[in-house]
């Protein structure tokens, strides 16, 4: 009975410490998104700026993009609301807000208050597809790191979800072959 309840106790401590282990790095995926929207708006009103905006024109479209950018925090939300199992969902979800958030402000600023077309155009495209590649190769590469974590865990535990294989490189055969 008691030998049972300590395997309990240590099976829990293990399952605590793979949770933690696993989790997604938010912070990291905050400094990188950071630095990376900054330098979106920066291209995105240089670009802007190439097509001949104006300093009225600049603004609206530092503003937009201020606004395009803001969109990174939904993944940084800690659970129940963004859990480590869906975050790669959110991040998915959160580009194709961005991107109906460019298409909104292109729409406004071009057609609703009469600005230049070619710099807007030029300026939102440009920094919403760089915040969009940049949160894409993040998310890749922290959903990737958080995959090896959880493969080196499960190896060190002895467990794994593939199929094992024998020496000569096949598949181990569990029974009889007849």
């Amino acid at each position: 009975m008691l030998d049972g309840l300590w395997l309990a106790i240590l099976v829990g401590e293990v399952n605590r410490m793979a949770t933690a282990i696993t989790t997604i790095p938010r912070a990291r995926f905050a400094a990188t998104m950071a630095v990376s929207c900054a330098v979106a708006i920066a291209a995105g009103l240089f670009m802007a700026w190439r097509g001949g905006a104006d300093a009225d024109t600049l603004v609206a479209i530092g503003i937009a993009l201020g606004v395009l950018a803001s969109v990174c925090v939904v993944p940084l939300l800690g659970p129940p609301l963004v859990s480590d199992d869906s975050w790669g969902m959110v991040v998915l979800g959160t580009g194709a807000m961005r991107t109906m958030l460019a298409l909104g402000a292109m729409l406004v600023l071009i057609e609703m208050q009469g600005l230049p077309r070619r710099p807007v155009a030029a300026g939102i495209l440009t920094g919403a597809v760089m915040m969009m590649v940049a949160e894409a190769v993040a998310a890749v590469r922290l959903l990737a790191w958080r995959d090896r974590q959880k493969a080196a865990l499960r190896g060190a535990m002895g467990t794994s979800d593939k199929t094992k294989t024998s020496s000569a490189g096949t598949p181990a055969s569990s029974g009889s072959t007849t």
